[in-house]
């Protein structure tokens, strides 16, 4: 709800939003870059819920953002279910990115490494989609949703 102020011999007009709601909507990043397991993850979520100052009562989305090495670990249905009870209502969604170091693919005798192999040597991509290909690559070979 607003609240205006007419001041008509001043002639000015101020607005101010008054808030009204029981619950309110969070959309929090949480940074996940240096976590290598979903307890890492749970704590950089307790972390930043806590600088956040969140309330119990509210909507909160939380976003795990950054890039992680492909060998962590991360589990959202667990993370999901073990948050449930902290708010009103409360989900956990991935949007980080694999940090990848292609040097550690140039000599690997597997699936992964002939897939990164093929991709840097394609001189038709730029840079960008060659990471961008080889991103979506790994994390389908690893069996992980690709948005």
């Amino acid at each position: 709800m607003f609240f205006l102020d007419v001041d008509l011999e001043e002639k000015t007009v101020a607005s101010e939003f008054i808030p009204f709601a029981l619950r309110n909507g969070h959309y929090v990043e949480v940074d996940v870059s240096d976590c290598m397991s979903t307890a890492e993850i749970m704590d950089a979520i307790n972390e930043t819920a806590q600088r956040e100052h969140l309330p119990h009562e509210d909507f909160v989305k939380f976003v795990l953002v950054g890039e992680m090495a492909l060998a962590s670990e991360k589990d959202l249905d667990y993370l999901n279910q073990w948050i449930q009870d902290d708010y009103y209502t409360v989900k956990v969604t991935d949007k980080t990115k694999i940090r990848i170091d292609y040097e550690d693919y140039r000599n690997d005798a597997s699936l992964r490494g002939e897939f990164v192999r093929l991709v840097q040597a394609d001189e038709v991509l730029s840079d960008e989609e060659k990471a961008q290909m080889i991103q979506y690559g790994i994390r389908a070979l690893e069996g992980e949703e690709i948005e």
